[in-house]
């Protein structure tokens, strides 16, 4: 047993909790013999009994702060005041997003930065705020305290940690304090052999068709052109192939998401026999992934895309499946390039096309799968990153 207690943070949508990498992360540690609190920063609703019983039952305890409707100014602060207090002492905490690392910083408790993208530069490049606007001041402000404060920053790509070394965000990190851990994935739930059940086989396109999948929250930066655009280059190509858009039921603002991918694909000529959508939950993703030819992360570009590491890819390649992504996409587009385990497409023109013979030639390649499985186990399993962790939490008391 450690002597260590971590409060582990999650910061999202409620009906994501359960499948989230938080609670894989929190599972895993208490099953190896870390005292695990999950502190639940949750948007919407969920089931808490069921939820807290299955949380206890792996040997984690479980504090519930839901976020306020309105989440600026002084309901904001109150809120994080709040939060604060109910950090357990001495613990270190695993802050998976910015208000956990600013409770944690409140209270003077050591925590891990695990940073979920740069939040600032996120914000600006999807219009919700202006570059030099006052949000945007002082989000970045807080970006620069919560770095320099964390005893450890987690960078989510080799690229991020290189600008967080750099100073791009303000503040220059010795590289010593930035640790680089990827979308880290649970091999035994995503695996080439997952099952498949009847709400993901519902979706799946009939026998004899093939499947490229587009799965996730929905999201200002996601490029629905050019996922729209591929699926029309590789339709033309073979005519089995159909496209798969899927949210998360649950989350904010879904319907209208799947409405506007709908509208658009029409606008392309697209209609319903080619392009199908729907609101599921996240537990069908293992069996839509192994049921699919192909999983689709096309983001529009810009210097937040340095910081991620794409979930659906690295689950995607973790069941065997090939992937199409953006160029610059984390450090995943350049693993994809690299080692054949799918295709990158660019904007320059005619780029599409030619990508979307390629992906037709590599997915006829008999190894595929395995490359694909290979490469998640050797970089993105979820036992090395919390081999990682552990390390941190040590380091970070």
């Amino acid at each position: 047993m450690s002597e260590i207690p971590v409060v582990l943070s999650f910061e999202g949508e409620a009906a994501r909790l359960e499948e989230s990498t938080s609670v894989a992360y929190a599972k895993r540690l208490a099953s190896r013999g870390w005292r695990v609190t999950l502190l639940s920063l949750e948007r919407g609703s969920a089931d808490v009994a069921t939820l807290a019983g299955n949380l206890v039952e792996a040997g984690v305890a479980w504090s519930l702060v839901p976020r306020p409707p309105a989440a600026g100014g002084l309901t904001c602060a109150r809120f994080v005041l709040d939060g604060s207090r109910r950090l357990p002492r001495p613990a270190v905490v695993h802050a998976r997003g910015c208000l956990s690392a600013a409770m944690a910083a409140l209270a003077g408790v050591p925590y891990v930065l695990d940073l979920p993208g740069f939040f600032v530069d996120q914000r600006i490049e999807a219009g919700l705020w202006r570059a030099r606007g006052p949000r945007a001041g002082l989000g970045r402000r807080l970006e620069r305290t919560l770095l320099t404060r964390a005893r450890h920053v987690i960078a989510p790509s080799e690229r991020a940690a290189a600008d967080l070394a750099g100073g791009h965000l303000g503040v220059r990190l010795d590289p010593a304090r930035v640790s680089v851990i990827e979308g880290a994935v649970d091999l035994d739930l995503y695996r080439p052999d997952a099952a498949v059940d009847a709400v993901a086989a519902g979706l799946l396109a009939d026998a004899g068709r093939r499947t490229l999948l587009v799965a996730g929250s929905p999201g200002r930066l996601e490029d629905r052109a050019a996922v729209l655009a591929l699926a029309r280059a590789t339709m033309a190509l073979d005519a089995s192939f159909h496209l798969l858009v899927v949210r998360f039921a649950g989350e904010a603002g879904v319907d209208l998401d799947l409405q506007t991918w709908r509208s658009e694909a029409t606008a392309q000529g697209l209609g319903a026999e080619f392009v199908t959508t729907a609101a599921v939950s996240e537990r069908c993703l293992p069996g839509l992934l192994v049921g699919s030819s192909a999983a689709v992360v096309l983001r529009q570009r810009g210097f937040s895309s340095r910081a991620v590491s794409p979930v659906l890819a690295t689950r995607a390649l973790a069941t065997g499946k090939a992937v199409v992504v953006s160029p610059g996409l984390g450090d995943v587009s350049d693993l994809v390039a690299r080692r054949g385990l799918g295709v990158v497409v660019g904007a320059e023109p005619g780029d599409t096309a030619r990508r979307a013979g390629e992906l037709l030639d590599l997915l006829a390649e008999e190894d595929l799968y395995a490359r694909c499985r290979a490469a998640a186990v050797r970089h993105y399993a979820l036992s090395t990153a919390v081999a990682r962790l552990e390390a941190l939490y040590r380091d970070a008391s």
